[in-house]
């Protein structure tokens, strides 16, 4: 029961207790807010690396196709196939 509601006056004590069960309550949100902060960046961060690592994959298949393509061409060169 909350020493406030029972129609007495507080004592002093009971408003020094107050006051720290609120500064706690306060430190407890503040750090609530930080962890959540820190998880939505982290997420951001795994977002980009996600991201940049498909953007990786997409080049190194072009640069795969782009190698093939030239050791093909080079391959018919050589066989003296002649290209119009």
């Amino acid at each position: 029961m909350c020493p406030l509601s029972s129609g007495k006056v507080p004592t002093p004590s009971t408003v020094i207790t107050l006051e720290r069960q609120g500064a706690d309550i306060q430190r407890k949100g503040r750090r609530i807010r930080t962890v959540e902060s820190l998880r939505n960046h982290h997420k951001l961060k795994d977002d980009a690396i996600s991201q940049f690592s498909d953007q990786l994959c997409v080049i190194n298949n072009l640069q795969e196709k782009e190698t093939s393509a030239s050791m093909t061409y080079i391959f018919l060169t050589l066989n003296g196939y002649q290209f119009e």
